[in-house]
């Protein structure tokens, strides 16, 4: 009897932790669910506008190495991160949460939303954002959905030939410092001034 309460007096710590955990999680998930149920209408428009657009990744936002704290990581319903959303909608997500398998999946964390040769690379065509936040000139708004703003920004599509001078050889562990360099370089064309 005394081994068992000695046991149960160690783990109480541990019971308690748990469920602190799982009170804050019943919270989180019921805020969540209420902040989906309001903004349905609106989300549901815009999912399904997406869907008509022609092809194209969604860009919302995501974890960026060495960015602590990222315009998306305040673009909640509830606690959720809209771009979990669209991922969840079968949507082209420019993101690396869901996608981590393929060798490309490391890079993708480089991406800079402030940055046309990179939406033009990654053929990130929509933007999809909270009102007020200010994007470069070259991503334009499209439409609105309440408090959800949709963008649209030109780009070549998802392949492109092109000419390059330079050559790679490298095996798989050299591939992402190598591939990271040349995405902080000017990939392609910058935005030509003359258009904007």
């Amino acid at each position: 009897m005394a081994v068992l309460a000695l046991v149960f007096l160690v783990l109480l710590p541990v019971f308690g932790e748990r469920r602190s955990y799982l009170a804050q999680n019943a919270l989180s998930i019921d805020k969540g669910r209420q902040a989906l149920t309001a903004e349905d209408r609106n989300l549901s428009a815009l999912y399904r506008r997406l869907k008509e657009l022609p092809p194209g990744r969604v860009y919302a936002g995501h974890a960026r190495r060495f960015v602590l704290d990222h315009w998306s990581d305040h673009y909640l319903l509830g606690d959720i991160k809209v771009y979990h959303l669209l991922h969840g909608q079968s949507l082209d997500v420019v993101g690396k949460v869901y996608h981590s398998y393929s060798l490309n999946s490391g890079v993708l964390i480089n991406f800079d939303g402030q940055r046309w040769d990179h939406h033009n690379l990654y053929n990130a065509r929509y933007v999809v954002a909270t009102e007020g936040h200010i994007f470069p000139e070259f991503v334009r708004l499209l439409e609105q959905f309440g408090r959800h703003r949709l963008y649209q920004v030109d780009t070549t599509g998802y392949f492109d030939l092109v000419g390059s001078d330079l050559t790679f050889a490298w095996g798989t562990p050299d591939l992402y410092l190598t591939a990271s360099t040349w995405h902080g370089w000017e990939v392609g064309c910058r935005w030509p001034r003359s258009t904007r």
